[in-house]
């Protein structure tokens, strides 16, 4: 039974785990999703929602302070920061101000932006659903495609697309009610676990390829600068299309913010403030966006996204516009979704800006191997926990993660998120191919 204290605590919970995806660097917000997914199974997939929501929020307020305070990433998006951050040395404090407000305020035109782009999204899916959705279904997948990942070649991303359509319908197939690809060998039955999967190929690189980093030093600021408007309005925009994009959400959005700020303050004597403050505004604004085909219609577009939706489809249970309208004590489920994201940028903001201080000190002893080696081991007794499921083979589970972990530490240059979203569509493709009528069962 789902009740307001229960979405109050998930979404604590998340933002306190997105503290620490922004402080230490190579920790992403799919990445730390994933490694609690073994406790979220237990409850109601709602909750698992809500504990996203906050992550993906919060840890783009913190992973500037790693950026601009040390001069290391915190999420992978913070890249642009760390190239402007030497000639920030003497402006740090009003850099991390700056952020922190351009966040805010990036996140809070995303969010008005859900609320108008929802209400009109909603009736198209009352009226049009499997048209709808197979329109969006079908711009994701050619996005996953062409701009699926920075490192990829499109013909790579279309390939590995397509193996994990493959290897997502591998076991028993609940709209034929026939099993499909198992050759004969019982333990495949249940299919290939998408947790063993994705942490191998995704989690355990990150992790393993993770440098400790050490400690920078930067001056205060003497003089606060006026707040850059006009790039927090640019970086709000780019980050709203970016966001969009699979695969490449939050580098697509701080990419083309940071790249036009660079073109339009080209001679300009705040330009690098311009810059770190249009990328963070793109960064929060990116991260809302990305929401958007998952709360309408369950199509994810990032890993994180894709285990949200496995939570649900674990309990048989789907995440979409009717998911969002049922009531909760009589509020409608996606009133209380926009007050989370309400509330959880506003604490972020404080705990981020005013409450600097602690972050700082915090990122300190996460910069570290000790933490590194922590988070590995976190990540193995997740695995354990998962491996145990009863809804997998434990012997599937073990050699699936085992393999996808060696090919993926091997074949380190390879970005594996085509495949992942490949595997978790391969149930909507079928559904969305039968209702246009071009298969049949």
């Amino acid at each position: 039974m789902i009740d307001l204290i229960g979405l109050f605590t998930a979404s604590l919970v998340g933002m306190l785990f997105g503290m620490g995806v922004g402080l230490v660097p190579g920790m992403g917000v799919s990445t730390t999703f994933m490694l609690v997914s073994p406790i979220l199974v237990v409850f109601d997939p709602i909750y698992g929602l809500f504990v996203f929501v906050a992550v993906l929020i919060t840890s783009q307020y913190f992973g500037s302070i790693t950026s601009l305070t040390y001069g290391v990433p915190g999420e992978l998006s913070s890249y642009p920061i760390i190239a402007e951050r030497d000639n920030l040395l003497s402006k740090i404090d009003t850099a991390l101000k700056q952020t922190a407000w351009g966040s805010f305020v990036a996140s809070m035109v995303a969010m008005l932006t859900f609320v108008v782009l929802m209400s009109v999204g909603s009736l198209w899916v009352y009226i049009y659903n499997y048209k709808v959705f197979a329109w969006v279904l079908a711009l994701a997948i050619v996005a996953t495609i062409v701009f699926g990942s920075k490192d990829n070649a499109v013909w790579l991303n279309a390939v590995l697309f397509g193996i994990g359509l493959v290897l997502g319908n591998i076991g028993f197939v609940r709209l034929t009610g026939q099993s499909w690809g198992d050759m004969g060998i019982e333990a495949l039955y249940q299919g290939i676990p998408l947790p063993a999967l994705a942490v191998g190929l995704i989690v355990i690189p990150a992790l393993w390829w993770s440098k400790s980093h050490t400690i920078g030093q930067y001056a205060q600021a003497s003089v606060t600068q006026p707040t850059a408007w006009p790039s927090i309005g640019r970086g709000s925009v780019f980050g709203l299309i970016g966001g969009l994009v699979p695969g490449v959400t939050y580098m697509a959005s701080t990419q083309l913010s940071y790249f036009i700020e660079n073109r339009i303050n080209k001679k300009h004597p705040d330009r690098s403030m311009r810059a770190v403050v249009a990328t963070s505004s793109a960064d929060n604004a990116g991260a809302v966006s990305s929401l958007y085909p998952l709360l309408w219609l369950g199509v994810p577009i990032t890993i994180g996204e894709v285990m949200v939706v496995w939570l649900f489809e674990k309990q048989n249970k789907a995440l979409n516009w009717t998911t969002l309208n049922q009531p909760v004590q009589d509020i409608p489920l996606y009133w209380l979704l926009l007050i989370c994201f309400v509330l959880v940028n506003a604490i972020s903001y404080v705990l981020s800006w005013p409450g600097r201080a602690l972050a700082i000190k915090l990122a300190q002893h996460l910069l570290t191997d000790t933490a590194k080696y922590f988070i590995l081991g976190f990540t193995l007794l997740g695995i354990v926990l998962l491996s145990i499921d009863q809804s997998f083979n434990t012997g599937v589970f073990w050699t699936v993660f085992l393999i996808s972990s060696a090919v993926a530490l091997l074949l380190r240059r390879v970005d594996w998120m085509p495949l992942i979203i490949g595997f978790i569509l391969q149930d909507s493709v079928h559904i969305t191919l039968l209702k246009l009528g071009v298969i049949s069962i």
